[in-house]
């Protein structure tokens, strides 16, 4: 069912207009039988936003272009990495961010790129691990925890990066 949703979203971000309103509103009622919850959904041309009616809480979900609104500059995007899609979720302790890249390097060379970038901004390692399939860091400091997971593929890396916020 998720990922009808998502897919369904990420074919609003390129509708005209009659057609994306239409697309909205069948979205709506999709995560509404779903979750139970009154939402609005609205589509623009390189994003889909759901609001939560009640609480107000909004998910923006981007398909491509920069790094998310709000992301911190202290943690860039992997260089010569392409961004395959963001989400952002606005909660009760904060917003909660998620980028997917693609990039031409290793998973060793990913992890040791936003390690030595997240100790410069003052994020402490909590966690390293390594699998078969590449490499997972889990750094934090005082209001947020920052997870890396970098994975081959194709002949180069999916790298997913998380912030959260530390509850209050």
């Amino acid at each position: 069912m998720a990922m009808g949703i998502l897919a369904l979203l990420t074919l609003l971000t390129a509708c005209p207009r009659a057609a994306e309103r239409a697309g909205e509103r069948m979205a709506e009622r999709m995560i509404e039988r779903g979750t139970g919850a009154d939402v609005d959904v609205s589509a623009g041309k390189d994003a889909v936003k759901i609001t939560h009616e009640e609480s107000g809480t909004e998910t923006t979900i981007q398909r491509a272009g920069g790094m998310p609104e709000g992301w911190p500059a202290e943690l860039p995007q992997y260089p010569g990495s392409t961004i395959e899609g963001s989400t952002t979720q606005s909660t009760e302790v904060g917003t909660v961010y998620h980028v997917m890249l693609k990039a031409a390097a290793s998973p060793d060379e990913v992890a040791a790129f936003y390690r030595e970038k997240a100790t410069a901004a003052g994020y402490a390692m909590k966690n390293e691990a390594t699998t078969p399939e590449g490499k997972m860091l889990m750094l934090e400091k005082a209001e947020w925890m920052f997870m890396v997971r970098a994975a081959a593929a194709d002949g180069g890396c999916q790298i997913n990066l998380q912030l959260l916020p530390k509850g209050k």
